[in-house]
């Protein structure tokens, strides 16, 4: 195959949608970053001008160059309607440190500043403050810097001094974050109530309010009659201050640079939505209940069947957001991201005997659960029971429930985009969660104290994708970091073991004690067309499940996970061989469930004999079949997505060419299934137009107001309003860079177009 090399520009744009201009306005984003790209820091500037900003680097390429980091800073003046350019670019020396954080600004900056949980509820009244919580020392800085400070308000420690319940047990844990923007007069406060202890387990109901201020509080959100489940957790977001950010902006996060990173799948920036299916969409969000524990756009019983939008590699509403930008798409993506808290997903670790790590060598108190510290535990069993769940009544069921099969990603694409902390650490407690939730042994994990997942072919996917993003996305040298990345190797080892894929297969796992065991106890027989299992029951096999774990395996290949190699090298064949098999109709590959084997049990060898079986014993089907292929069904869909991350492999650019020009190009697909709209990949490496430029030297710490404005609320305003966020704990790097305000990028859009221009295409050939 022939590559061109390609021209890279890490930027941004941003542009205003309300009509009123944008002054002083907060920006957080995380950003993604190409190998290589960033040796020390990032820097940020807008419309050729470098603007103060900060940055803190979490993740780290094997070569030292920054992955992801989340980075702020205040953007100037933007007219009505206006739009500017954001250039992010490498600085050529590590920035200098910037000045550290305290709560004595904050509270000088807003002197009646105290956020207030009050339950009502069993006859009692309690409440919770933040401001006591700061005073008890119950908290700690996420990021310091020039630009913005942010503080996670929690007692995680063994004594548990914050947690509180109505008359009884304590088994809530209130959670607030302050992020303050400290040139602007500006703060935003997450609060977030947890029933997460793993010693407290219980249903709750109550009445809630939240409120703010020291002499005369005012209410800011409450609701009453809620049934708070055990393992779920709530949040609501407020700002207040002088510079409360304008909602109605829109950011093109460039889609094209960002599939360079190979972190998001590689969409097509063209792949637009009509304004009027926007606000359509927009319209029914505004429809959907958004209180605590509201529905919002998803399907709570996730069991329920047939495809929706919360399905797939990301929700529909997420892959709308990441490539168009708008800012509607952005409050449905999180608005429904912190709603997501509502199903049973958010397990605490409390006991200090027990460690998180498989070294012994961190306490699991404060963490999510851990398989380290219960090696046997199915939470919950076969019946339903979670293992320390308080012998109370359990409330009325409101619906939400969890499942493997149909199991969404609210928080990956959330955190990527904002580097909000609340959506990093609720990705590693559903990602935790969702290894307890698979029984130990032959049926499940696999080797006790190990990580193996045995699920629906499509429950294998999602489990494995949103594992993959914890052990990505979780900050480097971190205690998260490392037991996500062992539990992914289990898995990719259980499943390498079980179809005997050894060290010339490319297996660097057959030591691995998950391998041995399955070698041992669960070694299958592999279709010799590499149907993923053998399904004796049944004795069928679904390509679209098929095709959902193909595109996981192909997204933890390009993620850098090199073990998912070895697996995906054979079961593209899957795939990959009909394109070519004589006397075979390739079309086949859209039958909703084939029979794979024989009566006896032996597998069909042939795709030909695969054919002539299904036509004889459901012949509907193989009918069915042809017309989900020329209709452009959802099973057409879903394989030429899972054929776009096979092009590398034997006879897989005749099979992404195949149906690109027989299902891409003749559908839509803007609206529904747009999240599996994907397209390969180049693998050129790319050129990087941006020179590296001397940090500039640390401007003077910003003067505190000596007369601070009363401070301001917002109207209750909704967490998915919001396009900050907050930065991962645990980062072992904390880097944050600053320029002098007015100084001029000589990398400006003009020497951008020239090099565009000068640059020429690359070519070389890339073998398979």
């Amino acid at each position: 195959m022939v590559y061109c090399q390609e021209v890279i520009t890490n930027t941004l744009t941003i542009k205003d949608m309300s009509g009123k201009g944008l002054n002083s306005y907060p920006l957080q984003i995380g950003r993604a970053f190409i190998k290589g790209e960033i040796k020390t820091a990032p820097g940020i500037s807008f419309n050729g001008t470098v603007l103060n900003s900060q940055s803190q680097v979490t993740v780290r390429y094997d070569d030292g160059s920054v992955r992801f980091a989340v980075i702020s800073t205040v953007l100037p003046t933007i007219s009505a309607y206006g739009s500017g350019l954001l250039n992010i670019f490498p600085y050529s020396s590590m920035p200098a440190k910037d000045e550290t954080c305290n709560t004595d600004e904050i509270f000088k900056q807003f002197p009646d500043l105290d956020i207030k949980i009050t339950l009502k509820g069993n006859g009692t009244v309690s409440t919770v403050s933040a401001k006591e919580m700061i005073n008890k020392g119950y908290y700690q800085w996420i990021s310091q810097g020039s630009i913005r400070c942010e503080l996670l308000i929690v007692d995680h420690s063994a004594t548990r001094g914050a947690d509180f319940g109505l008359g009884g047990v304590k088994s809530f844990r209130p959670i607030f974050i302050f992020n303050y923007w400290r040139t602007i007069g500006t703060i935003q406060v997450r609060s977030t109530l947890e029933n997460s202890n793993m010693d407290t387990l219980q249903d709750i109901n109550y009445n809630v309010t939240i409120t703010q201020g020291l002499n005369n509080p005012t209410t800011l959100y409450s609701q009453d009659n809620i049934n708070h489940i055990f393992g779920s957790r709530w949040t609501k977001v407020f700002w207040f201050g002088s510079n409360i950010p304008e909602p109605k902006v829109n950011i093109d996060y460039n889609i094209t640079y960002l599939a360079q990173t190979n972190m998001f799948p590689n969409y097509l920036q063209n792949h637009t939505m009509s304004e009027a299916h926007i606000n359509y969409y927009y319209n029914a969000w505004l429809n959907k209940p958004k209180g605590i524990r509201g529905t919002g756009s998803w399907t709570k019983y996730q069991p329920t069947t047939g495809m929706r939008d919360d399905i797939g590699p990301m929700p529909a509403w997420k892959s709308s957001w990441l490539v168009i930008g708008d800012w509607r798409f952005r409050e449905i993506s999180l608005g429904n991201a912190d709603l997501a808290g509502a199903w049973q997903a958010h397990f605490r670790e409390v006991d200090s005997k027990l460690f998180f790590d498989r070294e012994k060598n961190v306490s699991v108190v404060g963490k999510p659960i851990s398989l380290n510290a219960h090696p046997n535990l199915w939470f919950p069993d076969n019946s339903g029971k979670y293992s320390g769940a308080l012998n109370t009544p359990r409330l009325a069921d409101d619906g939400w429930t969890l499942d493997g099969a149909h199991q969404p990603d609210p928080f990956s694409v959330a955190y990527m985009l904002t580097g909000d902390y609340y959506y990093l650490e609720s990705l590693q407690l559903w990602a935790a969660l969702s290894v307890m939730r698979i029984p130990y042994g032959q049926y499940g994990r696999g080797k006790d104290g190990y990580a193996g997942i045995t699920e629906q072919i499509r429950g294998n996917a999602w489990i494995l994708r949103s594992r993959g993003f914890a052990a990505l996305l979780s900050p480097d040298g971190s205690p998260e970091k490392k037991y996500f990345e062992q539990i992914l190797e289990d898995a990719l080892a259980y499943w390498q073991g079980q179809r005997s894929i050894t060290t010339s297969g490319g297996s660097q796992l057959t030591n691995h004690p998950n391998y041995i065991w399955a070698q041992q106890n669960t070694k299958i027989d592999w279709s010799p067309l590499r149907f993923w299992i053998k399904d004796t029951s049944t004795k069928q096999a679904a390509f679209w499940q098929e095709s959902f774990l193909l595109i996981v395996f192909g997204m933890l290949r390009d993620m850098g996970f090199t073990q998912a190699e070895p697996l995906l090298k054979e079961y593209q064949k899957l795939l990959t061989e009909q394109i070519v098999a004589p006397d075979y109709d390739p079309r086949y590959m859209c039958i909703y469930y084939g029979y794979t084997m024989h009566a006896n049990l032996t597998w069909y060898k042939t795709w030909n004999e695969f054919k002539v079986q299904n036509d004889l014993l459901q012949n509907s089907y193989s009918v069915a079949a042809i017309n989900d292929f020329k209709n452009g069904a959802f099973v057409a869909m879903v394989a030429t997505s899972a054929a776009s991350f096979l092009t590398t492999y034997q006879n897989g650019p005749e099979l992404w060419n195949y149906l690109k020009t027989n299902v891409f190009d003749k559908f839509d697909y803007s609206v529904d299934n747009r999240a599996f709209k994907i397209y390969p990949r180049s693998f050129a490496s790319p050129i990087f137009p941006q020179t590296s430029v001397a940090p500039p030297k640390p401007s003077p710490k910003p003067s505190n107001v000596v007369n601070p404005p009363k401070t301001s609320t917002s109207s209750p305003v909704t967490p998915q309003k919001s396009n900050n966020g907050t930065v991962p704990i645990g980062s072992k790097r904390v880097l944050v860079s600053r320029s002098n305000e007015g100084t001029s990028l000589f990398v400006s859009n003009g020497l951008y177009l020239i090099v565009l221009i000068m640059s020429a295409c690359i070519y070389f050939y890339n073998k398979y």
